[in-house]
């Protein structure tokens, strides 16, 4: 079960939140801050510390994600 939630379900979670929050915030550091913030909490509420390696995945995933949606926004924008 543990597999599953790390290996499906939190990133298909982090890349369609991190969409989401930079399309309605415009910004790309708001999401990444986010996920590095709860994963980190999960880590120490739930999992150990070995589980700090997905936390740092996750969050750069956000951030690549966050980027990714900014910049095809902006070439959306700029090619109407």
């Amino acid at each position: 079960m543990i597999y599953a939630l790390v290996l499906v379900i939190l990133p298909i979670t982090v890349v369609l939140t991190s969409i989401l929050f930079s399309i309605l915030t415009k910004k790309w550091f708001v999401m990444p801050l986010i996920t590095f913030l709860i994963l980190s909490l999960v880590m120490v509420t739930i999992f150990n510390t070995t589980f700090f390696i997905w936390v740092a995945l996750f969050t750069i995933l956000s951030l690549v994600v966050s980027f990714l949606s900014l910049f095809t926004r902006k070439l959306i924008i700029t090619h109407r």
